[in-house]
């Protein structure tokens, strides 16, 4: 985690794409203090996540190689993205 978070340090990002729920866990647990975090369900699974630490916003996606979206609700992420995140 020192590597992380040595990069967050040393970038300053003001946003960060996470690909994976479980690397997600991993970032909040150990190396960010979520202030804000949203779940946006869909049904039983998660669709994404938002959340802030500080000046850094995530968003959290599923990891595609695990999860069979259709392709409605990969362009409701999508849309989401840009929208929000992008603007």
């Amino acid at each position: 985690y020192f590597k992380i978070k040595t990069i967050l340090k040393k970038l300053k990002p003001r946003f960060c794409l996470v690909i994976g729920f479980q690397t997600y866990e991993q970032i909040k647990n150990n190396i960010l203090k979520i202030d804000n975090e949203s779940n946006i369900p869909n049904y039983s699974h998660r669709l994404y996540i938002t959340a802030k630490s500080n000046d850094l916003s995530l968003f959290t996606i599923p990891h595609l190689t695990g999860y069979h979206l259709s392709m409605k609700k990969m362009d409701k992420i999508r849309n989401v993205f840009f929208d929000e995140f992008l603007n």
